[in-house]
């Protein structure tokens, strides 16, 4: 899959925003990735709800239903029952294939 970005609205073009804005994303879903992980090892879903509460503009921002949907997908799992699962396991392996898509996509636009 390969991801469209188009940061102009946010950016009018300015490289130097274009590149801070990609990073903020990268760093943003990264701490997102992470905090996943740590829901799931710590048995501790308040991990996750902090930083998908910090990263919705993020994900908003990217403007893709379907990764918008994957992440609620790992939400309601999470809150369900944090404990590792192959379930989880494959959502997070979507996560990070999503995630270094995203991050081709920002290396493609600035």
């Amino acid at each position: 899959m390969e991801i469209q970005l188009d940061l102009f609205a946010y950016t009018k073009g300015d490289p130097e925003v274009e590149r801070e804005l990609g990073q903020m994303l990268l760093n943003n879903l990264r701490e997102l990735h992470e905090a996943i992980q740590s829901s799931i090892s710590k048995q501790d879903v308040a991990l996750f709800r902090t930083a998908y509460h910090k990263c919705k503009p993020t994900i908003m921002l990217i403007g893709n239903t379907t990764f918008e949907n994957l992440v609620k997908d790992i939400s309601c799992v999470l809150e369900n029952d944090p404990t590792p699962s192959q379930q989880l396991e494959q959502l997070q392996n979507e996560f990070v294939e999503w995630l270094n898509n995203i991050s081709q996509a920002v290396k493609r636009t600035v």
